[in-house]
């Protein structure tokens, strides 16, 4: 595979990730609308997930953390854009 064909290959998994959190994002927001605070208990889960992976240490454990961290980011935005609704 060309360097060309690999960065072509990257571009198209770059979008079809963000496509798949895009959707993802929209339908969790129609569910916290049907399921009022959805959101929030998610939240509030990955939160006590996070905090466990933290005091582990572990290099996965490091990593989950991480990936938590982004989790919460993005449930804030749309708990965010929901009040603003």
């Amino acid at each position: 595979m060309t360097i060309e064909e690999q960065s072509k290959s990257a571009s198209s998994r770059d979008i079809e990730v963000a496509a798949c959190g895009y959707l993802l994002h929209g339908l969790l927001q129609r569910l916290d609308q049907q399921q009022p605070g959805l959101i929030a208990e998610m939240i509030e889960g990955i939160s006590n997930d996070q905090a466990h992976m933290k005091s582990t240490g572990t290099a996965e454990a490091n990593e989950g953390a991480a990936i938590a961290d982004e989790a919460l980011r993005r449930l804030r935005l749309m708990e965010a854009q929901l009040k603003m609704m």
